[in-house]
């Protein structure tokens, strides 16, 4: 049974985990199969092996493969390095807890012995020896730091979140936007939109009906240019990767703070159009450097293709500073999550919000399963799809 000193302890620590819900983790390497590490390497050696000694016909695998070995080669020397490091980092910590205890109840010990008072003083001080925790401070200060980062949406300076921030009723208020201001920050991420998907189409139109002198997808002719279309695609996702999870992040923010918008639905849609502009700019210039077979042309057409990407930021750097759209506000504060809204502490969900849920959670599952990771990947696979195989 508790007493009311440990009642009102237990439900403090309630109340700390429910503002502080992220909880730390320790890296933890699993030991039990280390039988697979010598299979790995006989594997990989057989086939560097047949690697070097017979011609294949496939181009891919002359980049793959040195790839999927350095890769492995990497992971290993990763597991070994640092399950070593965080055994002696283990120790260390263990060893200076203990000294800091023994210290620290001695020291208290000490103190216990000159008391005349009452048995509450003795009780109190036993307690605070045996609730001496000094392992966990790093961890809850880590805590306190990723939830507040988690409470503030991050925007860049681009004309989508210009657009994005007209249409918060808090971000309107601190740059003091007229009606007007707003309807003008919302057709400029239109006409920015526009121009991204008129010169995506432009490719898709090119690809569907042009001859094949013309436009045409196929094989690399040798290993440098198949290296150059990997690597321009690569740059090409670090550019676009961040426009992405920009709209993502604005779609979600908008689906769950749908009060603090003058216009949730408008604000949901620059973050699509965000986001898809991003993902159709990376998609049409893997189509299209998979049309070219120099190395030299690759790298001249790729950078061409990525001003697709960038026509916000330009949009945006033209307009002049006067333009009290392009003001400073402060961060937006993240006050509703998803799981708020399950356990019904905020306005009834609407069809509409399941909808935009939908298509959310649809983009979000496609982007964390395929483009952040394996995007550029698809480069290499695009030759396999389109040229017929003879």
């Amino acid at each position: 049974m508790l007493s009311k000193v440990d009642g009102e302890e237990q439900k403090t620590r309630v109340d700390e985990d429910e503002k502080f819900p992220y909880k730390p983790m320790d890296r933890e390497f699993y030991v039990g199969r280390l039988w697979i590490w010598p299979i790995l390497v006989v594997i990989y050696a057989v086939v560097v092996y047949f690697y070097f000694t017979i011609d294949g016909r496939e181009l891919a695998y002359a980049i793959y493969i040195p790839l999927d070995c350095f890769l492995s080669l990497a992971m290993a020397t990763f597991w070994v390095y640092y399950y070593h490091q965080d055994k002696r980092k283990k120790r260390m910590e263990e060893a200076m807890q203990d000294m800091i205890k023994k210290k620290f109840t001695k020291g208290l010990l000490r103190r216990m012995s000159s008391f005349k008072n009452s048995d509450r003083e003795v009780f109190e001080y036993k307690k605070q020896i045996t609730e001496v925790k000094v392992e966990g401070e790093a961890d809850k200060k880590l805590a306190k730091v990723l939830h507040e980062e988690a409470q503030v949406l991050g925007l860049s300076n681009d004309t989508y979140s210009m657009a994005f921030k007209a249409f918060h009723w808090d971000s309107a208020a601190q740059m003091d936007l007229t009606a007007a201001d707003v309807y003008n920050a919302y057709h400029a991420a239109w006409f920015v939109a526009g121009i991204q998907f008129c010169m995506i189409s432009f490719i898709g139109f090119m690809m569907y009906t042009y001859p094949k002198n013309v436009f045409d997808i196929k094989f690399p002719n040798d290993l440098a240019t198949m290296a150059a279309r990997f690597i321009c695609t690569i740059l090409m996702h670090l550019q676009v990767e961040s426009d992405i999870r920009q709209g993502l992040k604005m779609m979600k923010y908008a689906l769950n703070h749908t009060s603090d918008f003058s216009g949730p639905f408008n604000a949901f849609f620059i973050g699509w159009l965000q986001m898809s502009g991003g993902l159709f700019a990376e998609i049409a210039c893997m189509f299209y450097l998979s049309s070219i077979n120099t190395p030299m042309d690759v790298i001249i057409r790729f950078i061409a293709m990525g001003s697709i990407a960038k026509v916000d930021d330009f949009y945006y750097s033209a307009l002049p500073d006067e333009n009290r759209a392009k003001g400073k506000v402060r961060p937006m504060l993240v006050k509703i999550h998803r799981r708020d809204k399950q356990e019904g502490e905020h306005e009834r969900n609407t069809c509409w919000y399941w909808l935009g849920r939908t298509i959310f959670k649809s983009y979000r599952i496609f982007y964390a399963s395929f483009v952040f990771y394996f995007m550029p990947y698809f480069v290499l696979v695009i030759p396999y799809m389109f040229v017929p195989m003879s």
